[in-house]
């Protein structure tokens, strides 16, 4: 949005934020993110409570000139290494802090397993969806056509939203791949003993883990031919200047040498 842009701006120019700097021929370059926002959805980020109550008092400064109120009750504050208890205010309202936060369809959770949350409700998805596939109401037309392409074309993007940035555990990929496995032997009314490829295959559909190679493989491309002043592009640059091995790169390691090894 157009009013978002004077915000943007005055983020950018704080000074505030994740400190990415690195060093590049024997100089420092400065690199800071103060947040990301997305129309009107701001996610802030700083290495102390000091520069995020700054941050916040400036999105409060540049709301009230537009005549705007951020709402309390749909903000929150996510701490992942600081057991301090001052309080942050946005527009003079105390900001609550919270254990969980969704932001973008995606929970983010304090602690070490931030996506514990997310990887929660993916389980639960997955079996209510293999559930709805039982319908009976979906067999008017045709069991095998009707239930092969409503699991693919609306079931399955539910599942692999953010793949191409969200690292999930290999328990939950293989629990939803048992499920989408259920409910293709349910499409072809075949036994529990049938080979799990003869499904698949028969299907035409490709496993999570193929998904999610197709994606994270794209946008790792993707990101490294961006301009150097994207952010993504910064984090990237930053990631592999400090050899930081991340569950992002470790995995999108594994996918490059599973699915491109060899390759043309």
């Amino acid at each position: 949005m157009l009013y978002m842009r004077e915000l943007e701006k005055c983020l950018e120019e704080s000074g505030l934020g994740i400190d990415i700097s690195i060093k590049r021929q024997g100089d420092i370059v400065e690199q800071k993110i103060p947040g990301l926002i997305y129309a009107d959805n701001i996610l802030l980020m700083a290495n102390s409570r000091d520069e995020l109550q700054a941050l916040l008092d400036i999105c409060g400064e540049k709301a009230g000139d537009l005549e705007l109120e951020f709402s309390n009750t749909k903000s929150g504050v996510v701490v992942f290494n600081d057991v301090g208890e001052d309080p942050m205010t946005l527009q003079g309202t105390q900001v609550m802090f919270v254990q969980k936060y969704k932001y973008l369809g995606v929970w983010l959770t304090s602690g070490r397993s931030y996506l514990e949350e997310q990887e929660k409700l993916l389980k639960e998805k997955a079996m209510k969806y293999s559930g709805l596939m039982k319908s009976k109401a979906l067999w008017a037309y045709n069991r095998f056509e009707v239930k092969r392409m409503v699991w693919k074309g609306v079931m399955v993007p539910g599942l692999i939203f953010g793949n191409a940035t969200l690292c999930i555990n290999s328990a939950v990929t293989d629990y939803m791949e048992t499920r989408q496995r259920g409910v293709g032997r349910l499409a072809l009314c075949a036994h529990g003993k049938t080979p799990n490829d003869g499904v698949m295959g028969d299907l035409a559909w490709s496993t999570f883990e193929a998904r999610e190679a197709s994606s994270k493989l794209t946008y790792d491309e993707r990101a490294r031919k961006m301009d150097g002043k994207r952010w993504v592009r910064k984090v990237l640059g930053y990631v592999y200047m400090k050899n930081i091995d991340t569950r992002w790169r470790k995995r999108t390691r594994e996918l490059y040498s599973k699915y491109l090894t060899g390759v043309q």
